[in-house]
């Protein structure tokens, strides 16, 4: 039996165009369910965070309880001021009116005068870009560096990195806003004439950054992830400057032969697991904060036996080091908390001693009759 290998190809070819098309249509629909969602859950969030404001430590003992994937992050002094200082964690979705509902924007909120930031809040915000291009697809987030304010050098828990990321930044910034220039004017890039009085000492900044990540890998050099940002930058001004001389019906000429060179605008990654920590934020740790806090309460309860308390609820208190009366409080209502989350309490010893009495009584009556 003889096949149509031409007829393959070109039918093949088509269902996958279609198959593109559905795709798009399939991350269309989620956006829509998402935006939905967020109306939904917005207002519940937000009296949520009111009500947490009332509970010393509650985002500290999470951050602290949460597992590996955030405490390979995270050194000890990270850990002294975040356990100390760390009063709130917010999550919000700033554009979904723009019709992009996976932006969203993460704030930790601080105590005032902790004596280290010089601020009671840093916002870091998280963009979604997705681009295709041909055959090509790419879809993420970016940032851009947020530059903590730290009281002095000495204080600074990043090394010098948050700082000198935001130099190098706009160092970057300036250069690709002068190739896109040169795309418009020119209709496609010609070498590095991007270049110029702005990346003087560039080398240099970049390898003092090295140095320093090499010395101090905190929590706090997050704050200074891009991802691809001068990738996305560069490639949605290329793609809308086709798009424009298409329109026009000018001919388009393809940039690949500049393709080799886009490396040189991604610099120094100064947190390769950027966007996976900002995922894990705004979609595990802050959306299900009152399990992550009862699994840490559970966690931190000493196991039966290790005391000669008859109360195991003071107990209970005194081993997170509780600063206040409320958060005792909190730790002797434990376990209705926990059943609230979903947690099942097995019965004491001593209960399961009246049961077995009361079922060994019943027993008899009945023997007896």
């Amino acid at each position: 039996m003889s096949v149509d290998t031409h007829a393959t190809v070109a039918a093949s070819a088509q269902a996958y165009a279609q198959l593109a098309e559905l795709e798009l249509e399939f991350d269309q629909a989620e956006a829509e369910l998402l935006k939905h969602q967020i109306a939904l859950f917005e207002p519940i969030y937000t009296r949520r965070q009111a009500v947490l404001a009332s509970i010393p430590s509650f985002w500290s003992i999470i951050f602290e309880n949460f597992g590996p994937e955030l405490d390979e992050h995270i050194t000890t002094e990270d850990w002294a001021f975040l356990g100390e200082n760390l009063t709130s964690v917010n999550v919000s979705r700033p554009d979904v009116a723009s019709n992009n509902p996976r932006t969203f924007e993460i704030t930790f909120g601080l105590k005032d005068g902790n004596g280290v930031i010089d601020a009671t809040e840093i916002r870091k915000k998280f963009i979604y870009r997705s681009l295709r291009d041909g055959d090509e697809s790419w879809a993420g987030l970016i940032s851009e560096p947020v530059e903590v304010k730290w009281i002095s050098d000495e204080k600074d828990l990043s090394g010098g990195i948050n700082g000198l990321s935001k130099r190098i930044f706009d160092v970057r910034k300036k250069r690709v806003e002068g190739r896109i220039e040169e795309m418009k004017n020119e209709g496609k890039r010609k070498g590095k004439k991007g270049q110029g009085k702005e990346d003087v000492g560039l080398s240099e900044l970049e390898l003092e950054l090295e140095e320093k990540l090499n010395q101090t890998q905190s929590f706090f050099n997050w704050f200074s992830w891009t991802g691809d940002y001068f990738m996305v930058m560069e490639k949605e001004a290329e793609m809308k400057l086709r798009e424009e001389k298409k329109a026009k019906g000018e001919e388009v000429i393809d940039s690949d032969e500049d393709d080799e060179k886009q490396g040189e605008t991604d610099g120094i990654d100064v947190f390769p697991d950027g966007e996976k920590l900002a995922y894990l934020i705004a979609e595990d740790m802050f959306p299900s904060a009152l399990k992550h806090f009862a699994d840490a309460m559970e966690h931190n309860e000493p196991a039966e036996g290790d005391t000669d308390e008859e109360d195991g609820n003071d107990t209970d208190a005194e081993s997170i080091e509780l600063d206040s009366d409320l958060e005792a409080q909190l730790m002797k209502g434990n376990m209705r908390f926990q059943k609230q989350a979903g947690k099942k309490k097995r019965k004491s010893d001593d209960e399961m001693e009246e049961v077995d009495e009361e079922e060994s009584t019943r027993g008899k009556k009945k023997a007896r009759k």
